[in-house]
């Protein structure tokens, strides 16, 4: 009957009026418990700390291999090596022996050629402390790299080096440098002007190997320089 109907539809809307609906679950937050678990969680390594670890890493392999290894390790992980690990594989070609000196220089220096764009990059965009840059172009005077193919990496080693003299506060980085670029027979002028100036800021801090080094690096040049 439609008296009943009416009833029933009256009755079910009050009940629904009077129906609480819970909160959906879906937006609660975490318990307490879950909160405090989540805070104790420690962070995931920072992408600085797992380069500095690869850095070391590389380096103590960099440490123990042959001129040839030296070679076969940056042709595996060059794409990985920093600034520091290009620095300690040239410093670490030039103390072999005098055997291997020579097989690095064959035909220019051909087998070193993987070694200079990402060499070069790294000199032009330095960034790094100063012995980066004086074991760098130190290699290259001791290992003779001349003409046009390392022109282009000596020009950057120039930039460089003129940089990092500035602030440099280790004497024997501005001899190493003066060194190879006399011994390389580069006519930098402006760079030795550099180079004279700081070491004589510094010049109290030089031991009697460093001033002799100095002394032989800029001798060639015929620098007149206050030092």
């Amino acid at each position: 009957p439609a008296g009943e109907a009416q009833s029933l539809s009256h009755a079910a809307a009050e009940a629904l009026a009077r129906r609480e609906v819970a909160p959906p679950s879906a937006v609660t937050g975490p318990s307490g418990h879950e909160q405090s678990r989540l805070q104790s969680r420690p962070p995931p390594p920072s992408l600085a700390s797992a380069a500095k670890r690869r850095c070391v890493r590389l380096n103590g392999l960099l440490g123990g291999a042959s001129c040839e290894g030296l070679l076969r390790l940056h042709a595996q992980h060059g794409e990985d090596f920093d600034a520091i690990n290009l620095s300690t594989c040239w410093c670490r070609l030039v103390r072999g022996t005098s055997e291997d000196i020579a097989w690095l220089q064959q035909e220019n220096g051909e087998r070193l050629l993987p070694l200079r764009s990402q060499t070069l990059d790294v000199l032009a965009n330095w960034t790094s402390d100063e012995q980066t840059v004086a074991n760098i172009v130190h290699a290259m005077g001791r290992l003779q790299l001349c003409g046009s193919r390392w022109a282009p990496l000596w020009e950057a080693g120039e930039g460089a080096a003129a940089a990092m003299a500035g602030a440099c506060t280790k004497p024997q980085a501005l001899a190493m440098v003066a060194w190879a670029f006399a011994a390389a027979g580069r006519p930098a002028a402006a760079l030795f002007e550099v180079l004279s100036g700081a070491a004589l800021r510094i010049v109290r801090a030089f031991d009697p190997q460093s001033l002799a080094n100095m002394a032989l690096g800029l001798a060639p040049v015929k620098q007149r320089g206050p030092l």
